[in-house]
């Protein structure tokens, strides 16, 4: 989706250079605004699931997953 709203940004000739500017700004801090909390979850979550099934018993790595979460 991303890269097709990139893809029709550039072909537009309708809108002005600097509206097509600020489209294409945006479009990358919303990019940026959902990359950002699916890291700060998902990583933590993944890992867990993996201590979980390799079934590894590391307070440090607990630790860590619980700063990442509080990033989010």
């Amino acid at each position: 989706l991303c890269f097709h709203t990139f893809y029709t940004l550039n072909r537009m000739n309708i809108i002005s250079s600097k509206t097509m500017m600020y489209h294409r700004r945006m479009m990358k801090l919303l990019v940026i605004q959902t990359v950002i909390p699916v890291i700060t979850i998902c990583m933590p979550l993944s890992g867990a699931i993996a201590q979980y099934f390799l079934r590894l018993e590391s307070p440090e790595f607990i630790i860590l997953m619980i700063q990442i979460i509080g990033f989010h």
